[in-house]
């Protein structure tokens, strides 16, 4: 599989993941995770998830755009959304290979009203899908996370509080791969410093 069609598959499979985290981030009175960025260290402004995922289906949407206007139309359209988006490019993985727009930093600066840049779609894409994987699959990337049980024992903070926070999203919680419910300890240790520990 080549890379830029992985990092398709890897968007499609993670957004309704995104969807959960912008809900449960919308539930708590402050935003304690900012989404990283593939801007740069230092974006103009701090990123809420939802703004992350109006980026990614904007990217996705104007690619899916590009290819039906050089198809006519061929394949029919896509369904909106990251995953529909996702999957829909995906089908036309061969033709997006070799699409020259895809390495056009100019069609990249013209589709975003931005300064000529290095990055193409492939490398935009792979930016984003190595930043959602990262955030949303905390096991992937060395971070600690578990179970509640797991996370328990790391943190000291009591099962049944772990998941009343995930339940009430003062804390990300996210599915595991067996449909278990994961934490990471870095977001448990956060909340619990913010005072007493109590659901």
């Amino acid at each position: 599989m080549t890379t830029l069609a992985r990092d398709y598959t890897t968007l499609r499979t993670l957004a309704p993941r995104l969807e959960q985290l912008k809900i449960a981030d919308s539930a708590q009175a402050t935003d304690d995770y900012t989404p990283p960025t593939p801007f740069g260290p230092s974006p103009p402004c701090s990123l809420t998830w939802l703004d992350y995922q109006w980026m990614i289906e904007d990217m996705l949407a104007r690619t899916a755009a590009q290819v039906r206007r050089d198809t006519g139309g061929l394949h029919g359209r896509p369904v909106p959304g990251i995953a529909g988006n996702a999957g829909w490019l995906l089908g036309q993985i061969d033709y997006l290979e070799g699409a020259e727009w895809m390495r056009d930093p100019v069609w990249l600066a013209e589709q975003y009203q931005c300064e000529p840049t290095a990055d193409t779609m492939a490398s935009l894409t792979h930016d984003y899908a190595a930043h959602l994987d990262a955030a949303l699959e905390p096991p992937l990337d060395g971070r600690p996370a578990g179970t509640a049980l797991e996370v328990a024992w790391e943190t000291g903070v009591p099962v049944e509080t772990i998941r009343t926070w995930g339940k009430r999203g003062r804390i990300p919680r996210f599915k595991g791969p067996h449909g278990a419910w994961i934490y990471r300890v870095v977001d448990i240790i956060a909340a619990s410093q913010k005072g007493t520990v109590r659901p």
